[in-house]
């Protein structure tokens, strides 16, 4: 999308540019967005804009640049935060800037990104605030669940490994069979094969089951997508500070 030299004569990335942290800090702003406002299609389409809008610094009035080519870049702080939650005190916006107008205060610190970035990446998120795609995922439905069965089929038959058309096919059927119905599985197939499972094999297989449904309890808390949202953000720091010593 961007390479290169940017209109301003600097390249995309670097401090105070758009970095992989900053990348991926939008990622997860856009999944709240969606998650935030489901059944509400305009409301996934203002947050989303509020991503864009609020990142990016409001053009100056000084700017010479030519007024044609910034048409939709926000020029004072109110259109730059017109898509932020205006919240109040008792509840207050995520935007400090919402929050020092309703407060009276002047908390708000401007890390915003040079107006520059604006006109390279309006397109991208008008795709994004899209409402045909929207209208897709305001059920908040995502696709963990074909990953996940693609992560069992993968276990049945490891990437590493060569696997024949009937050995894959095998995988496939267990795989889907697993993701269904769970351990269980196991002891219908066992009942296929004319094999008796025994108390202890039983009392194994919903062991496993009763794991697997903590497990994904677990890992579905605000607070574990929140750890995990940062620790990838902290792998994007180690791994643009490990491209700057290279």
């Amino acid at each position: 999308m961007m390479s290169g030299i940017l209109p301003d004569g600097k390249t995309a990335g670097g401090k105070g540019r758009l970095t992989d942290d900053v990348i991926d800090l939008w990622q997860c702003y856009y999944g709240y967005a969606i998650r935030n406002s489901l059944h509400d299609v305009e409301g996934m389409r203002r947050a989303t804009n509020a991503i864009l809008y609020h990142s990016i610094k409001a053009r100056e009035v000084n700017d010479d640049s030519d007024d044609e080519d910034h048409e939709y870049c926000a020029k004072t702080d109110e259109e730059r935060h017109q898509y932020c939650p205006e919240g109040s005190l008792e509840n207050p916006s995520w935007c400090k800037w919402k929050q020092d107008r309703v407060a009276g205060t002047t908390t708000f610190q401007d890390k915003g990104l040079p107006h520059v970035f604006f006109d390279e990446l309006r397109d991208l998120f008008e795709k994004l605030s899209d409402p045909a795609l929207l209208d897709r995922s305001k059920e908040g439905l995502t696709q963990n669940a074909n990953e996940s069965s693609h992560s069992l089929i993968w276990t049945c038959a490891p990437k590493r490994k060569f696997a024949g058309y009937r050995m894959v096919k095998i995988a496939t059927n267990l795989a889907a069979a697993l993701f269904n119905d769970g351990a269980g599985t196991y002891q219908t197939v066992m009942k296929k094969l004319n094999l008796h499972a025994t108390q202890h094999t039983v009392k194994a297989l919903r062991l496993l089951d009763s794991q697997s449904i903590k497990k994904a309890e677990a890992r579905a808390t605000e607070k574990n997508k929140l750890r995990r949202a940062f620790l990838r953000q902290v792998k994007a720091k180690r791994t643009e500070k490990q491209k700057r010593k290279e």
